[in-house]
């Protein structure tokens, strides 16, 4: 993981703690402007890299068994992008046959009870 991805990690553990599961979520732009990356709408080798980024981050959270932390990060209608359920589906987190939204609440419902309860351990 890059030190920028790390960043990014430690920004979406930050806004998960708060623990309010009507202010966990963040949408990409804003996101992407806080760590002066580039996002524009009308480039998308721009915004896939940053779509990568938010892929290492839940790759690196999957192999230590804990949840997608780019469940947080949200479009215009208040979910995360298809790379994000192709995601889910590659580590295991999503059942072939499991509903989208159903598989997106259970993973917010992970991530606040995961991090509710622990530190983070890579400071």
């Amino acid at each position: 993981m890059t030190e920028l991805e790390r960043k990014i990690r430690k920004e979406l553990i930050r806004i998960v703690k708060i623990g309010d599961e009507n202010k966990i979520f963040i949408r990409y732009t804003p996101l992407a402007d806080k760590f002066e990356i580039s996002y524009p709408q009308d480039n998308e080798y721009e915004r896939g890299l940053f779509h990568d980024m938010l892929c290492h981050i839940s790759e690196y959270e999957g192999a230590q068994g804990r949840p997608m932390l780019s469940a947080i990060v949200v479009n215009e209608e208040h979910k995360p992008g298809p790379g994000f359920f192709s995601l889910a589906k590659e580590l295991h987190r999503k059942r072939f046959d499991e509903d989208p939204d159903a598989f997106y609440l259970r993973e917010i419902r992970a991530l606040l009870d995961y991090w509710k309860n622990h530190d983070d351990p890579d400071r």
